[in-house]
């Protein structure tokens, strides 16, 4: 899932391709999530700031928070997805 917000368009129109590389690169598809409209599910997840990446379903896992570099991106997220294994 890839939590934005309307306040913090610039940065998440930046790193939006960024998530979709990586989510393209581990064959999976990117939710986008309006995180003024849907706070509980950023206290689920516990996005504290956008832009914020997360596996739809695992909040166990915790959002990934700030625009990282796409390789760091898809490191973070294949670790996280072999320890949910």
């Amino acid at each position: 899932m890839f939590f934005k917000a309307q306040w913090a368009a610039g940065i998440c129109d930046i790193f939006r391709p960024t998530v979709q590389n990586v989510a393209d690169r581990l064959g999976m598809r990117v939710r986008e999530v309006e995180a003024d409209d849907w706070p509980e599910l950023c206290g689920e997840y516990g996005v504290m700031n956008i832009p914020a990446t997360a596996l739809d379903g695992r909040p166990d896992l915790r959002a990934i928070i700030g625009a990282l570099e796409e390789s760091k991106l898809f490191e973070v997220l294949m670790e996280r997805l072999l320890l949910s294994i």
